[in-house]
């Protein structure tokens, strides 16, 4: 391009990320930034460029943090679901799903309240409660699986608030 004159096939702001090694052969990621500025009758590129190394190494723990706690509540031998505020499963892992006879995308958004025997007891009350409030419950429950058979439990309810609506870990 000429001096002075931004390409007119140009779309600005362009945005680049890249990956480069330092002169010593430090990995680093950085985003360069390129635009033009017109003044009166010239102009100019501007470029900036930033590194986001350390987001990059954040966002990669966060991941492998994410991969063991999947891993783990996946493989316990205990059963887990989480309920919105309205007692719907948002979440059942694989072992709550066998407890009652069925695959886990069965029981993603069902009313917990269906599958406990006669409303659930005391786990039932505490899912009719404010998902948020109180402490812990500990109780026993009977669920109901697929078959109709009965399934003893000992239940842990445990209000929470995640992206600040109320859910309940069980």
């Amino acid at each position: 391009f000429h001096p002075g004159t931004a390409p007119a096939d140009w779309e600005l702001p362009i945005h680049v990320e890249t990956s480069l090694h330092t002169p010593t052969g430090v990995l680093r990621h950085v985003q360069v930034i390129i635009d033009w500025l017109q003044t009166d009758e010239k102009g100019c590129a501007l470029v900036a460029m930033g590194d986001l190394t350390q987001i990059h190494e954040a966002l990669e723990a966060l991941r492998q943090s994410e991969q063991r706690y999947r891993v783990l509540v996946e493989t316990m031998g205990d059963g887990l679901t989480v309920l919105d505020e309205s007692g719907r499963i948002t979440y059942a892992n694989g072992a709550f799903a066998r407890m009652l006879g069925c695959g886990t995308s069965d029981l993603l958004g069902r009313l917990f309240a269906e599958l406990c025997h006669e409303g659930g007891g005391a786990v039932g009350e505490q899912v009719r409660r404010h998902p948020g409030e109180g402490a812990d419950t500990q109780c026993e429950a009977v669920y109901m699986s697929s078959t109709g058979r009965p399934v003893p439990a000992l239940v842990k309810v445990t209000p929470l608030v995640g992206n600040g609506r109320p859910v309940l870990d069980m």
